[in-house]
């Protein structure tokens, strides 16, 4: 299995702290319709990058309320993979993911700051939050799908 440190296990739960349900806007999808649409890209990113990677994705749906106040389901992704060999290889991931979640309707940041190292942020108008994450020791991909109207008991949890 890939070794992961301490560090990169603890960023991946400090960005799964961080994903929320964000609240602008409304959408017309259904949770799991996001929640397909997030699987389907993180398995996009993952083939870009190659490697050996784990799914660690929750396949409970969560609770969460909706831009409208109401009550909404959304589902969380993680992802592990293998690190890179030097920063430059870093970077030309960080750059082609970049391009690929735009291709998707991300708007992506690099944010170079704290001990994490170097890590995408994107979201998209719809209201979902991912992270891409890599250093030499590993890297991770980690995010939450649009909070969608719903409850949580009615929603079906993602299939192994």
């Amino acid at each position: 299995m890939l070794a992961r440190t301490g560090g990169l296990i603890a960023a991946v739960a400090a960005v799964l702290a961080l994903v929320g349900c964000a609240t602008e806007g409304q959408s017309d999808m259904t949770a799991e319709t996001a929640r397909d649409e997030l699987a389907a890209l993180f398995d996009e990113t993952e083939t870009l990058l190659g490697g050996d990677w784990e799914n660690r994705d929750d396949p409970a749906p969560y609770e969460c309320t909706t831009a409208s106040g109401g009550v909404g389901v959304q589902y969380a992704f993680s992802r592990l993979g293998d690190g890179a060999t030097d920063e430059a290889t870093i970077d030309a991931h960080l750059d082609e993911v970049a391009a690929l979640w735009g291709e998707h309707g991300y708007e992506t940041e690099v944010v170079r700051e704290g001990d994490l190292g170097p890590r995408l942020v994107g979201g998209n108008d719809r209201r979902s939050r991912i992270t891409f994450a890599m250093s030499t020791e590993g890297s991770f991909l980690s995010g939450g799908s649009d909070c969608e109207p719903g409850s949580p008991e009615a929603s079906e949890p993602v299939s192994e």
